[in-house]
């Protein structure tokens, strides 16, 4: 399904700022940002640090973010929903 995504328009809170593509694995940090789980982990292999404020930060500091996740979820189940109707109606 991911592949479908990029005609889509997305929610901005839904894609990752590092990868720049929608969450699968949301992840929030102690400062309240929300990246994809899989990006974070790398970028903290690389700087140890939030992307986004600098500030100081580690593996064990994560924590799923369920309800991003439940959102993202919907959305791209109706989101789904909605363009095969759309395109049934195309072929009639």
């Amino acid at each position: 399904w991911v592949a479908d995504l990029h005609s889509w328009q997305v929610p901005t809170n839904f894609m990752c700022p590092i990868s720049h593509s929608v969450m699968v694995n949301p992840a929030i940090t102690p400062n309240g940002n929300s990246f994809d789980r899989l990006a974070i982990e790398r970028s903290i292999d690389l700087n140890k640090k939030d992307p986004l404020t600098g500030a100081r930060l580690r593996k064990y500091h994560l924590r799923p973010n369920r309800d991003l996740r439940a959102l993202i979820e919907d959305w791209i189940f109706h989101e789904g929903a909605r363009l095969t109707q759309a395109s049934a109606t195309v072929t009639q």
